[in-house]
């Protein structure tokens, strides 16, 4: 944990897979290892990580969602990443996180009326969270009402100084 938090990806990394060659079905470490490749841009390979996790545990919420929304955000295989994002909400229907992994992957694809109540129930499950009221904003400035768009991008960035969020406003 502390490699995680020191930046140091590549130690962490080394960590869990020491971890999973002695637990090789851990999956709580074969989850961590794949957001670690995520988090270092190998796409691919964090890919892979979590498909084993879901072979394994085909009911893991947290894969379904990481790798749902990792697809979503990083490629178009939209279609794909809905379905994944759906199963977790199977599991965890009430969870802000995946409301919002469906509401971002409704957006990408077009689909604003439906992202709009599912970013909306994300956002009264987690309010002080930028990512979702990031989304939001992008949400109202595609649907033409860039008012709304900019006050959501401010009170995004009262919880992240994303140097991005500050671009929109």
């Amino acid at each position: 944990r502390h490699h995680v938090e020191a930046g140091d990806f590549p130690a962490a990394e080394g960590v869990a897979r020491q971890w999973l060659a002695d637990r090789p079905d851990d999956q709580a470490f074969r989850f961590q290892l794949g957001a670690l490749l995520e988090q270092q841009g190998r796409l691919e390979e964090a890919e892979v990580e979590f498909r084993r996790v879901i072979a394994t545990e085909p009911e893991h919420d947290l894969a379904l969602n990481y790798l749902g929304y990792m697809l979503a955000a990083r490629t178009a295989r939209l279609e794909e990443s809905e379905e994944l994002i759906k199963r977790a909400l199977v599991e965890d229907p009430y969870y802000g996180s995946y409301l919002d992994s469906l509401g971002w992957v409704q957006f990408r694809k077009g689909e604003f009326s439906l992202a709009e109540p599912n970013l909306l129930r994300a956002q009264k499950c987690m309010p002080e969270n930028s990512v979702v009221l990031d989304h939001l904003g992008d949400l109202y400035r595609a649907r033409g009402n860039p008012e709304a768009a900019v006050r959501f991008w401010r009170m995004a960035l009262q919880y992240d100084s994303d140097d991005e969020l500050e671009e929109k406003t």
